[in-house]
């Protein structure tokens, strides 16, 4: 998943600030979340048969989704536990994230900040100048669209190319969910615009 990094995305901040933070040995994530959902940092990849476990896997993949914002508990429950909670729901939430936290250490990222509960919510506070896929699919097209009304096909062609080999992946397939509904209309969407600009 490595191979194409500093060519397709080399004009975002995000890249070019993970490109300077390798330089001095900082390394930021690559979050996949179209696809195989995966996250790499510099030499280390974390596919999702590493993950703990679905819940695992759901809660990484909303928090990753809503990155920045804070997700109140109960509402992160329900992407878990979609038909019923379990009786000890706060407790069996609390492990996930645990879990989840313990796995995101693996990959380099400290265990005691990248996921942060204040207020009774959740937050993924991923460093600045992370990459996640579907973001940099639709900063892509908005790149192509630019590039077209400065009359530079090439680059248009690049950027949307790029957009749209990540739209096509699926998301979380095997998995349901009103969320995931909207996560994979987005990636539709970013598809109907790929369309518009060939």
């Amino acid at each position: 998943m490595a191979a194409g990094r500093g060519t397709v995305y080399a004009g975002t901040i995000g890249t070019l600030l993970a490109v300077v933070w390798e330089k001095f040995g900082m390394i930021v994530p690559r979050i996949y979340l179209a696809g195989h959902l995966a996250i790499e940092m510099g030499d280390v990849l974390l596919d999702e048969r590493s993950f703990p476990g679905r819940q695992g896997r759901l809660a990484f993949a909303y928090l990753t989704a809503t990155h920045g914002q804070a997700v109140p508990r109960d509402v992160l429950a329900e992407v878990l536990w979609p038909a019923a909670l379990p009786r000890s729901w706060e407790a069996s939430l609390s492990a996930v994230i645990s879990n989840l936290r313990m796995f995101l250490g693996k990959a380099g990222l400290s265990r005691a900040e990248v996921i942060i509960q204040v207020f009774g919510c959740y937050q993924l506070c991923l460093p600045p100048g992370s990459w996640v896929d579907i973001e940099a699919a639709s900063e892509g097209l908005d790149k192509a669209e630019g590039a077209i009304k400065h009359g530079d096909l090439m680059t248009a062609y690049g950027w949307a190319g790029a957009a749209a080999s990540i739209a096509r992946r699926p998301s979380l397939p095997g998995e349901e969910g009103p969320w995931i509904e909207t996560r994979r209309s987005e990636l539709h969407h970013i598809l109907l615009r790929r369309v518009s600009i060939a």
